[in-house]
């Protein structure tokens, strides 16, 4: 079986059910359609947060966030987690600027391969981001944009965070979505292309 088809199985079970438990934390794959799968599955998550309220579905389980950080580190995320949870809301009235909108694209910010050990205390390299800008393209062409951030690791479930920090109200029109550099990024600028800058 083949790692594209393990991690979207595997990606599928997660989505069903409440516990994402991860085993372990992986480098960025090299192949394409991968990498395809890995970003669209996580634009997709994060944009179904920001529309219906539902920050853990981007958030590892207390058993995963265990197995892939040690004692230590994952005694502070879950601290974390416990101090910005009520933080972790999307008012109604902004979540509805999605509801006619469907998922378009993400861009990546903060991506780069983070060793075992400190500064995140990973139990073995991992592959991290610091903030996701997600898309949604509405009837008439119009985008809606809000960042998702927090810290997010590639697990074999795929990007799942260790804590959130902030979800950013839904935006129409807005201004990142010309101005934000990205690390990675799918579906935004030209048909479905995945590009990688410089993180690596």
């Amino acid at each position: 079986m083949s790692w594209l088809a393990a991690c979207a199985g595997l990606c599928l079970a997660s989505c069903a059910s409440a516990p994402h438990t991860a085993s372990r934390t992986l480098p960025y794959p090299e192949r394409p359609t991968e990498r395809v799968q890995l970003l669209d599955d996580l634009g997709a998550r994060a944009f179904a947060v920001l529309l219906h309220g539902t920050p853990h579905a981007l958030l590892l389980d207390d058993v995963g966030l265990r197995a892939v950080l040690k004692p230590e580190a994952a005694n502070q995320a879950a601290a974390l987690r416990a101090s910005t949870a009520l933080g972790m809301r999307v008012p109604a009235d902004a979540a509805a600027a999605l509801a006619n909108a469907h998922y378009q694209g993400v861009c990546l910010q903060g991506a780069r391969l983070v060793p075992a050990g400190p500064p995140l205390g990973l139990r073995a390299p991992g592959y991290i981001f610091d903030r996701a800008l997600v898309v949604g393209v509405e009837p008439d062409g119009g985008r809606v944009a809000a960042w998702v951030e927090g810290t997010f690791v590639l697990t074999d479930l795929g990007f799942y965070a260790l804590a959130l920090q902030r979800l950013e109200a839904p935006r129409r029109d807005h201004a990142d979505l010309d101005l934000a550099p990205c690390d990675l990024e799918i579906g935004l600028r030209s048909p479905r292309p995945v590009v990688v800058a410089g993180s690596d």
